[in-house]
């Protein structure tokens, strides 16, 4: 599978502070997609854009007393974009961005560098999720 972008939602300085200390917090994440997150990033609450990325070094299990099996991300230097990432047009995303620090979601590393909004690179594939995820 292709390197991943892990995206949560925090406050603004939670990536900075997170670098700083070396680790991201707990997150729920299938054990089979662990492997495969390569970077992380935050959104804030009204964010346009992604501004900044973190590499992933390294994924520990980690277990809370509830029994809920979860990652731990391990990160390396955070990495400012030259030209922050637009999300694209408000609502295109909303339904699908993550809108607690608990929420994630995964793309592909590689949609980043498209030349258009995140919204409009992965343009049909989120309308497919988002109708799954109604469904569900």
């Amino acid at each position: 599978m292709a390197a991943q972008l892990l995206i949560t939602r925090h406050h603004r300085q939670a990536l900075r502070n997170a670098c700083e200390r070396g680790f991201w917090m707990p997150l729920v994440l299938p054990g089979d997609q662990a492997h495969t997150v390569t970077h992380l990033t935050a959104l804030t609450p009204g964010g346009t854009s992604i501004a900044a990325i973190a590499p992933v070094t390294g994924m520990e299990p980690w277990c809370d007393c509830d029994g809920i099996e979860s990652f731990l991300p391990f990160l390396g230097e955070r990495q400012v974009l030259a030209k922050p990432i637009p999300l694209g047009q408000h609502g295109q995303l909303e339904q699908w961005l993550p809108k607690t620090r608990h929420q994630l979601q995964l793309i592909p590393l590689a949609a980043l560098w498209a030349p258009t909004s995140l919204g409009e690179t992965l343009g049909a594939c989120l309308s497919e999720t988002v109708a799954a995820t109604r469904a569900a």
